[in-house]
């Protein structure tokens, strides 16, 4: 998972990064990029399958904020966006679990209150 380094709201990557250990835990790596911000979704499966656009996969999103994703299947759409995100992790940083565990108290105490607001995020 790519997620930008900087956010364009605080409060988002605040809410972001107290989930961000359970994600960890669970197996899956996290990156961050350094900027521009990148608002884009991208999700590709098996080297076939593509799922890009703008919408975050939530209701909010697609009801809400009237985003919306494009569905593709096409093997070689799915290898040049893989040579997008393999550029893209050349810049990234990748986060620790023990990263996220170093954090203040206050900062996991802002970061915990920001993930409440989540379904209004």
């Amino acid at each position: 998972m790519i997620l930008p380094g900087v956010n364009n709201l605080p409060v988002v990557r605040w809410a972001c990064t107290d989930i961000q250990r359970q994600v960890l835990e669970h197996g899956c790596n996290i990156w961050l990029s350094p900027p521009p911000f990148d608002h884009s979704k991208l999700l590709i499966v098996d080297s076939f399958w593509v799922l890009f656009g703008s919408g975050n996969w939530d209701s909010r999103s697609f009801q809400l904020n009237f985003e919306f994703n494009v569905e593709c299947y096409d093997q070689n759409l799915a290898a040049q966006l893989d040579e997008i995100i393999n550029s893209k992790l050349k810049h990234a940083h990748l986060v620790s679990i023990e990263e996220i565990d170093s954090r203040r108290l206050p900062v996991k105490l802002r970061d915990g209150i920001a993930r409440l607001f989540s379904p209004y995020l």
